[in-house]
C-alpha cells in the first residue's frame, strides 16, 4: 500500500492497515526486553534482573535519539506527501539517515565512557554494577545498529510499507529469542548472553531496513545519498530548514523517551534507596509486564501518525477527527481490559518471569495493583502527543512529553516516599499520567476549536 491511497480508503480501514502492523510490530519490538526478563528470571537470578532493569533507562536514553530523528522526519515525510511533494519527502530522508549515521558513531563513544561513572553517581555497586556495566557495554558497542533500527522503521512507514515494518520486527523478535535461548541457557553467558541476543535482532533489523531504500524498494527515490554520506562531517551538505524541522517535531517523543528513561533510573535509584535490590527486581518485572500494554498503545497511535500528518497537510480536518475519535476508543478499550488483567491474574503473570522467589512475587504484586492505574491514561496521553508530533505542533507536543515523563514524575518520585516510604513510589506513574491526561485534553480541545474556524 502507498500513501497516495490515503485519498480514496475509508479511515477505518486505513486504521486497520496502518495500526494492525504497527501494532504487532511494537509488541514483538516489545518481546525483546520481555524475552530478556524470562530468561534471566528463571535461569540466572533475581538481582540480575535488578541490573537489566537499571540498564535498560540508560540504553533508552541512546535509542531515544533515533526515536527523535525518525518520528521527526517521517511526520514531515508524510505532510510532504500529503501535499504533494516529493522531492521535499526525500530531501528529509537524506538528511535524516546522514544524522542517525553520524549519531550511531558519536553515541558509541560517550555511552562506553560515561556509562560507569553514570551508575555509580546512582549509588550502583558490587555485582549489581558489574553486571549492569557488561549489559551496557555491549549495547553501547552495537549502537549503530540499534539507531539504524528504531531510526528507519517508523520511515518506512510513512514511506507507504507499515507491513514490512511489522515483518522485519518479528524477525528480529524471533533471532533474539533463539539466541536468548542459546546464550543463557546452553552457553550459560548471562546478561552477557541477554545483550549481545538483542543487539543480534537488533542489527539484523537495520540491516533490512538499510537493503530497503538502498535497493531502491522504497517510494522515496534516494539519489546522491552516497555523496551525503561521504561529505557527513561538512554540515554545508545539510537543509538547515528540513533538520530544524526534523528536530523540533522530534524533541517530544526524544524528551518523552529520554525523560522517561531518566524517571525509570530514579525509581530503580529510589526503590534501592527505601527498599533494595528486592524492590528494584520487582519494579523490573512489572515493567516487563507493562511492556505489552506501552507497545500495544505505542503502536495502535503511531500507526495512526501517518494517517493524521497526511490528512492535516492535506487540511482534512474532518478526517483528522474521525481518526482521533476511533483511535481513542480503542485506547480506552485497550486500557480497561489491561487494568482487569493485571487485577484478576496478578500471581499468573509474574510467575511467569520468577515461580520460585515467594518475597519477590508479593512484592511485585502489591507493586503491580498500584501500577495498574496507570493503564486507564496511558492510551488517551500517547495518543494526544502523538497528534500534535503529527501535526508539527512541537510545542504542545513537547509541553506534554515533558510533563508526563519529567514534570510531574520526577517530584512525585522524591516527594511521595518521603511521606508513605516505599509504596509511595509506585503511585507516581498513574498519578503522573492523570495530569498529564487533564492538561493534554485542553490543548487538544482548543486545536479541535482551531481547526473547526480554519475549515
Amino acid at each position: 500500500m502507498t500513501n497516495y491511497d490515503l485519498n480514496t480508503t475509508p479511515i477505518p480501514k486505513l486504521i486497520a492497515r496502518y495500526s494492525i502492523p504497527a501494532i504487532i510490530g511494537f509488541v514483538i519490538n516489545g518481546v525483546y526486553t520481555i524475552i530478556d526478563g524470562i530468561f534471566i528470571g528463571h535461569w540466572v537470578g533475581s538481582e540480575a534482573i535488578a541490573s537489566i532493569t537499571l540498564s535498560f533507562p540508560i540504553k533508552l536514553m541512546m535509542i531515544s535519539f533515533a526515536i527523535m530523528i525518525g518520528v521527526g522526519a517521517s511526520a514531515h515525510i508524510s505532510i510532504s506527501l500529503g501535499k504533494q511533494d516529493p522531492k521535499k519527502a526525500e530531501e528529509i530522508f537524506k538528511n535524516a539517515f546522514c544524522i542517525l549515521l553520524l549519531l550511531g558513531v558519536v553515541l558509541t563513544v560517550v555511552g562506553l565512557l560515561a556509562i560507569k561513572p553514570l551508575l555509580t553517581s546512582f549509588g550502583v555497586e558490587g555485582t549489581l554494577l558489574t553486571l549492569s556495566l557488561t549489559y551496557l557495554g555491549i549495547a553501547f558497542i552495537g549502537a549503530m545498529g540499534s539507531l539504524f533500527n528504531v531510526g528507519l522503521e517508523p520511515i518506512i512507514r510513512n514511506d507507504g510499507f507499515p507491513q514490512k515494518a511489522m515483518k522485519v520486527m518479528i524477525i528480529c523478535a524471533l533471532v533474539n529469542i533463539v539466541f536468548d535461548a542459546l546464550f543463557i541457557i546452553v552457553f550459560q553467558w548471562g546478561v552477557a548472553g541477554a545483550a549481545i541476543a538483542t543487539l543480534m535482532g537488533e542489527t539484523l533489523g537495520a540491516m533490512i531496513f538499510l537493503h530497503h531504500f538502498i535497493a531502491k524498494k522504497s517510494n522515496l527515490k534516494i539519489e546522491n545519498l552516497g555523496y551525503r554520506v561521504k561529505n557527513i562531517l561538512n554540515f554545508k551538505t545539510y537543509d538547515k530548514d528540513i533538520l530544524k524541522l526534523v528536530l523540533l517535531t522530534g524533541i517530544s517523543p526524544f524528551l518523552m523517551e529520554f525523560s522517561s528513561a531518566i524517571g525509570s533510573l530514579v525509581y530503580s535509584t529510589q526503590f534501592l534507596k527505601y527498599g533494595g535490590s528486592l524492590h528494584v527486581s520487582a519494579f523490573g518485572i512489572v515493567i516487563y509486564l507493562f511492556i505489552i500494554l506501552f507497545m500495544t498503545v505505542l503502536g495502535l497511535c503511531s500507526g495512526v501518525q501517518p494517517l493524521i500528518s497526511y490528512n492535516y497537510g492535506a487540511k482534512r480536518f474532518d478526517k483528522v477527527k474521525e481518526i482521533l475519535k476511533i483511535t481513542g476508543g480503542l485506547c480506552a478499550t485497550v486500557g480497561v481490559i489491561s487494568f482487569i488483567l493485571y487485577n484478576l491474574f496478578p500471581t499468573y503473570l509474574i510467575n511467569i518471569f520468577n515461580s520460585t522467589d515467594m518475597a519477590l512475587i508479593e512484592t511485585a504484586t502489591t507493586g503491580l495493583s498500584i501500577f495498574s492505574f496507570g493503564t486507564l491514561v496511558l492510551g488517551p496521553v500517547f495518543l494526544i502527543i502523538i497528534y500534535f508530533q503529527s501535526i508539527g505542533d512541537s510545542k504542545v507536543a513537547n509541553t506534554l512529553a515533558l510533563l508526563k515523563s519529567f514534570g510531574f514524575i520526577l517530584p512525585l518520585l522524591y516527594l511521595l516516599p518521603m511521606y508513605f516510604g516505599v509504596i509511595g513510589i509506585w503511585y507516581a506513574e498513574p498519578l503522573s499520567g492523570l495530569l498529564t491526561l487533564i492538561i493534554g485534553s485542553f490543548f487538544i480541545y482548543r486545536a479541535f476549536r482551531y481547526q473547526l474556524k480554519e475549515k
